[in-house]
């Protein structure tokens, strides 16, 4: 290992070549990547939301949002559930697994959204 440190110490024009070498190779990778200013990610999930007319966000809450979180969270492959509840309005976001089927998850999503929604009324 200090024969290779000595040999580069004592060769600084061989060492400038291997830096600008790098330097060209760094740029002319830089260049040839591909770029995008808004990348198109399909991922598996989806959005419920759910309308009642005069409820209080605590009311929206309490019967709505836990209920479809409860029922959601249920469902095989679930990676985040993420949950807002405004005045009049719940909406829930699930979001999948990327190794899931997106087909075969939306479905049994809105399976478990039926559930929910029947057992509520």
């Amino acid at each position: 290992m200090r024969g290779i440190v000595k040999w580069w110490a004592s060769n600084p024009v061989a060492a400038n070549l291997l830096m600008i070498a790098i330097l060209i190779g760094g740029l002319i990778a830089y260049f040839s990547l591909d770029r995008e200013i808004d990348p198109y990610v399909e991922i598996p999930g989806a959005q419920i939301s759910v309308v009642w007319l005069g409820a209080s966000p605590q009311d929206v809450e309490e019967q709505l949002v836990t209920r479809l979180e409860e029922a959601v969270s249920r469902v095989e492959g679930v990676d985040e559930l993420r949950s807002f509840a405004s005045e009049s309005q719940a909406v829930v976001v699930v979001q999948g697994k990327m190794s899931l089927d997106k087909d075969a998850f939306l479905k049994h999503v809105s399976v478990s959204r039926r559930t929910c929604s029947n057992s509520a009324v």
